[in-house]
């Protein structure tokens, strides 16, 4: 969940360009390799690529839609 709702938070900056943010913002993320956090992070990017907002994503964690 967190890493799409971060996506989803990170666009919306981008997009509204809060507080000028716009140009100091990027997508490129960057998880810890251990084995969990890349884990999830690769899963949130699959689902991002096979059509899925981040923001669906992140209510289908929390619904228990969408499991691991």
């Amino acid at each position: 969940k967190a890493f799409a709702f971060s996506i989803e938070w990170v666009k919306k900056i981008r997009q509204k360009n809060v507080f000028g943010l716009k140009d100091s913002l990027t997508l490129d993320f960057n998880p810890a390799i251990n084995g969990l956090h890349n884990t999830a992070f690769d899963f949130v990017l699959s689902n991002v690529k096979q059509g899925k907002s981040a923001m669906q994503i992140y209510w289908e964690l929390v619904y228990n839609v969408l499991e691991l």
